[in-house]
């Protein structure tokens, strides 16, 4: 129990690291999450083609660690698609990141496109993913500066509805 408290807070407080080598103490066994590199070519140059102009209704990007060579990667990307379309096509057993663009009218009449970045991560998910997108996150929301940041555990959750709800409580 002592070293799950230890290790939470080390996640915690270690978000924003780049690269870093945690050990994890489970009943007597060990978890080694090895540093992870972002696929700062790909991820950038879609993040940029999908956000750039922001003209579309719904834009979004999903992103995926590949636990093979871990690098984070582009797993999906749609337009004009509301999340509750996207549901059908997140894993229900794998964390992913999911960076959202709509666009909205304020009650003042000014169009806005507001640009949010949801971890969600299932219930039942592996643990050792689990650790590797708790841990990345951060330092992936800082790395393209997306300043509204939510946690999404259940994939129904997941709408329009859901992330307004959110971003005008943020």
């Amino acid at each position: 129990m002592f070293f799950l408290a230890f290790f939470s807070a080390l996640v915690f407080c270690c978000n924003w690291v780049d690269k870093l080598h945690l050990l994890v103490a489970f009943n007597c066994g060990c978890v080694i999450v090895p540093s992870l590199q972002i696929k700062t070519d790909e991820v950038r140059k879609e993040y940029k083609v999908m956000f750039g102009g922001r003209k579309i209704t719904h834009v979004c990007l999903i992103l995926k660690i590949n636990t093979k060579t871990m690098e984070i990667i582009v797993d999906e990307k749609y337009s004009d698609t509301p999340l509750e379309d996207i549901q059908d096509e997140l894993p229900d057993c794998s964390p992913r990141y999911v960076i959202y663009n709509w666009k909205i009218t304020t009650k003042d009449n000014r169009v806005t496109n507001p640009l949010c970045f949801i971890y969600y991560c299932p219930e039942g998910s592996n643990t050792k993913e689990n650790i590797l997108y708790c841990r990345s996150k951060g330092w992936l929301q800082n790395e393209l500066k997306i300043q509204k940041s939510f946690e999404c555990v259940d994939l129904e959750e997941l709408t329009d509805e859901w992330v307004m709800e959110n971003f005008s409580k943020a």
